[in-house]
């Protein structure tokens, strides 16, 4: 098969219920195009880091730990260094190294490639993505030493890109973090609670205009690209689920209103939001 071939077949398994036996299917379909030096860098790179996506799906976590040596081992022979990125990007993937033993390997990625790379108009909507991933709390707490690196170059990243139009889900996601690490330290809350609400109140309206762009999953443009304010506006979602956590019942009630009670389904969310329910009675 041919590239292009290789990758029609790839739209159709990534559309299909996610088997076993898909997951399968996906990671030999690709490993014909690591096999393959002719192909283009970026074809590649997006091959490796699927396969790593897929093992990490099946919970095969050596699996997903012997790609990633491999796909670093090929990153580290391009000039480009912001393909690099595409090691620490993903959630799921982090996840799978943390269970699997190799949060140390994962570590040291992080580390060495966010000093080492530097934020530029060129990588700074991946490198988000990567400075998300290490915060995100639904992965893991992450270590001091990665939380303290992550959230400097998250609000280093904010100065930089403040008229930016990816700012509202930087800023949101930042909010979410103080507003939890606030809570947890006894901290006073108000202040970023009156600037999480006014962000929240110019995204929650562009949840009902939905816009998708279409891109190939798992490539290095897929990553990298601005996303639609519909897309930003979703993290809504972790937004009010932090205002249920940490006690913000009110708050949390006053947005779901406004979003309205079809938005987010997914069972996680509802699960607070029964919460805010009962409390709300």
């Amino acid at each position: 098969m041919n590239i292009n071939e290789i990758k029609q077949q790839f739209k159709y398994l990534i559309e299909q219920s996610k088997s076993k036996e898909i997951h399968l299917q996906i990671i030999d379909l690709l490993k014909q195009v690591i096999n393959d030096e002719s192909n283009k860098v970026d074809d590649i790179v997006w091959a490796y880091w699927n396969i790593s996506d897929r093992f990490a799906l099946l919970r095969r976590h050596d699996n997903t730990y012997k790609n990633h040596l491999s796909f670093e081992s090929y990153l580290s022979k391009l000039d480009n260094d912001n393909y690099k990125l595409m090691l620490i990007c993903d959630t799921t993937q982090r996840l799978s190294l943390t269970e699997g033993g190799y949060y140390n390997y994962y570590k040291y990625l992080f580390i060495k490639l966010i000093n080492n790379i530097k934020i530029n108009d060129d990588n700074y909507i991946i490198y988000f993505e990567c400075l998300r991933t290490a915060l995100y709390d639904k992965v893991y707490s992450c270590d001091d030493e990665i939380r303290n690196i992550a959230l400097l170059k998250l609000e280093k990243l904010i100065k930089l890109y403040e008229c930016d139009s990816q700012i509202y889900r930087f800023k949101l996601f930042y909010y979410i973090l103080k507003i939890r690490d606030n809570k947890s330290k006894c901290l006073d809350n108000e202040e970023v609670i009156n600037k999480s609400y006014e962000l929240f109140l110019s995204l929650y309206p562009h949840l009902k205009i939905k816009e998708y762009i279409p891109v190939l999953f798992g490539t290095y443009d897929s990553w990298n690209q601005k996303r639609t304010m519909w897309y930003q506006a979703r993290s809504i979602n972790d937004y009010i689920i932090t205002l249920i956590q940490c006690e913000y019942y009110d708050l949390a009630d006053k947005c779901y209103n406004l979003i309205g009670e079809n938005e987010f389904t997914n069972t996680y969310f509802l699960k607070h939001i029964d919460i805010v329910k009962n409390i709300m009675k």
